[in-house]
C-alpha cells in the first residue's frame, strides 16, 4: 500500500473513531487531509500540555508507553519527518507560558511564522500531543478510548482536583463529581486560567480542554482607566500593543484595529492579568475579532 494510500485509510478510520479532540492540539485527521497536498519536514510531539502540572503528560506517556511507542510508529510511517518532543523544561528555556501555543512554538522552536490559528501544517510542521499519539496507538491495537485525565483547579475552596472520567462525560458531571454544585457558581473556564475561555457546562469532556477553572460568584468592581503604564505592551509575547486595541474596541475602529496588528493576538490573557487597572482587555480584542470576522 503506498504512504498516500494509507494516510487515505487512517483518515477515515480517525473519522469513524471520533477520538477525542481539544481547540489547544491541531486535529490530526485534519492535519493529514492537508499533508496530502502541503509536504510536512517536521514533527512536534508534545509531552507537556497545557492543562498539566510539572510532568503529568510525561507520566501519562509511561502508564501508557506500549500506546504510546505503537501511536508514534505509525504517525512516522504515515508522515516522514523529523520529529522533536517537547517537555516541560524546553518550555521553560523558550519562555514558559505561553509558549505551548503553536504559532508561538513552532516561531520560537522552528524560527517558521505560522498565524494565530492557523495549520501548522501551512508551515509544514505535524503538530500532536502526548495523548492524541496513545490514542492513535490505542486505535490501531483495536483499544477503545474510553477514559480522560482532567485536572479541576476549584477557585472557591482553593483545591486542586485530578480525575480519570468517561469521554462522554459533560463538564458539568466532572465538576459534580468533585463537589461542586453549578448552581453556586459563576462561570466555568477551560484551559490556563488568564485565557478566561468560558464553557458551556453540557460540553462533553471529548470535545474541550482537560483543564477547568470554576469561579465564584463576585459583584463587579469599579471600572478604571489606562494609565498608559505601558505594562501590556512590555508583556505581550508577540509584541502587540493591547492597549491600543482596547482603544480600538470603544471606537469600535476596525482600521486601527488592523493597525494595532489584531490578528495576531494569541488571546493568552497576560496583558489583562498585569494590567494595573484591571481592564477588560482580553474581552475587548476577542469583541474586536468578532466585528472584523
Amino acid at each position: 500500500m503506498s504512504v498516500e494510500a494509507d494516510i487515505t485509510q487512517w483518515i477515515q478510520r480517525l473519522s469513524d473513531a471520533d477520538l477525542p479532540w481539544r481547540p489547544s492540539s491541531p486535529d490530526l485527521r485534519t492535519q493529514l487531509i492537508q499533508s496530502l497536498k502541503r509536504p510536512i519536514d517536521k514533527g512536534i510531539v508534545m509531552l507537556s500540555g497545557p492543562e498539566e502540572g510539572p510532568g503529568w503528560f510525561a507520566q501519562r506517556v509511561e502508564d501508557h508507553r506500549v500506546d504510546f511507542e505503537t501511536g508514534l510508529s505509525l504517525l512516522q510511517r504515515l508522515v516522514s519527518a523529523e520529529y522533536t518532543t517537547v517537555d516541560s523544561r524546553m518550555i521553560d528555556r523558550l519562555g514558559g507560558y505561553p509558549v505551548r501555543e503553536p504559532s508561538l512554538l513552532v516561531s520560537r522552536l522552528l524560527d517558521r511564522r505560522l498565524k494565530y490559528g492557523r495549520s501548522p501544517v501551512e508551515v509544514g510542521v505535524l503538530w500532536v500531543d502526548a495523548l492524541t499519539v496513545i490514542h492513535l496507538g490505542q486505535l490501531s491495537r483495536g483499544q477503545p478510548v474510553t477514559h480522560l485525565p482532567v485536572v479541576i483547579d476549584d477557585h472557591i475552596r482553593k483545591q486542586r482536583f485530578r480525575l480519570e472520567v468517561g469521554v462522554n462525560e459533560t463538564v458539568e458531571g466532572v465538576i459534580r463529581q468533585v463537589g461542586i454544585d453549578p448552581a453556586q457558581i459563576s462561570h466555568c473556564t477551560q484551559g490556563p486560567a488568564l485565557q478566561k475561555r468560558v464553557i458551556d457546562l453540557k460540553r462533553p469532556i471529548c470535545h474541550s480542554e482537560l483543564w477547568f477553572h470554576v469561579w465564584p460568584c463576585r459583584s463587579p468592581g469599579n471600572v478604571r482607566s489606562c494609565t498608559r503604564c505601558g505594562e501590556c505592551v512590555s508583556i505581550c509575547p508577540v509584541g502587540l500593543h493591547p492597549a491600543g486595541l482596547l482603544e480600538s474596541a470603544s471606537n469600535h475602529d476596525s482600521i486601527m484595529a488592523e493597525q494595532f496588528y489584531l490578528q495576531s493576538c494569541i488571546e493568552c490573557g497576560l496583558c489583562e492579568a498585569v494590567c494595573p487597572s484591571e481592564l477588560p482587555l482580553l474581552e475587548a480584542i476577542r469583541g474586536l475579532k468578532r466585528l472584523t470576522e
